[in-house]
């Protein structure tokens, strides 16, 4: 039996098609059905674990701050009770409390209204 040239080239680029298709159909294989539930698993781990960290990086920045958070909120709150007591700030902020509530109404009825806003 005597091949020719074209012979020899068909059969070499079919082995190597067939061989290609071969190598992809297992390598599919070997993904979908070993390598996947095993990247799966070790994701969900590294997932568990990130979030353990975090959590305990968060609540030991709260248990840091926290102190800081409540002794400022306090000195706060003596400032304003002192600042009330004294009658300082009391009137200005009366005064701009009254005035932004019925610029809102104002702006409210004049919308419903359909009045155009006066400028000040």
């Amino acid at each position: 039996m005597e091949l020719d040239l074209s012979t020899v080239a068909t059969l070499v680029l079919c082995t190597a098609v067939s061989s290609s298709v071969f190598t992809a159909i297992l390598a599919v294989v070997l993904l979908r059905w070993r390598l996947q539930p095993t990247l799966e698993r070790r994701l969900t781990e590294l997932g568990e674990e990130l979030e353990a960290r975090v959590r305990s990086g968060v609540l030991g920045a709260g248990e840091e701050l926290a102190p800081k958070f409540r002794a400022e909120v306090e000195q706060g709150f003596r400032d304003g009770v002192l600042a009330i007591a004294r009658g300082q700030d009391l009137d200005d902020s009366v005064r701009a409390f009254a005035k932004g509530s019925v610029d809102l109404i104002g702006g409210g009825l004049n919308s419903l209204l359909g009045r155009s806003r006066r400028k000040d």
